[in-house]
């Protein structure tokens, strides 16, 4: 996943899917929302950009969590 790629995301992180809205461009928006260890983390989350499948740019908030218990 290019998310994981990009933000270095650790073992207990994921980016899980919250919305997708396509533009009248023709350029497709799917936000993903940050959790660790299965806890969301509030206003943590991130946007692909993509067109004909490719992703053209990422935008949004992430937060590094460490060692939370």
């Amino acid at each position: 996943m290019v998310l994981r790629q990009q933000l270095g995301l650790g073992q207990n992180e994921q980016m899980r899917p919250a919305h997708l809205d396509t533009d009248e461009l023709g350029f497709t928006h799917q936000k993903f929302e940050q959790f660790y260890q299965g806890v969301k983390i509030e206003h943590a989350t991130y946007t692909v950009h993509a067109r004909r499948g490719a992703v053209e740019s990422l935008s949004g908030d992430y937060e590094k969590v460490d060692k939370l218990s």
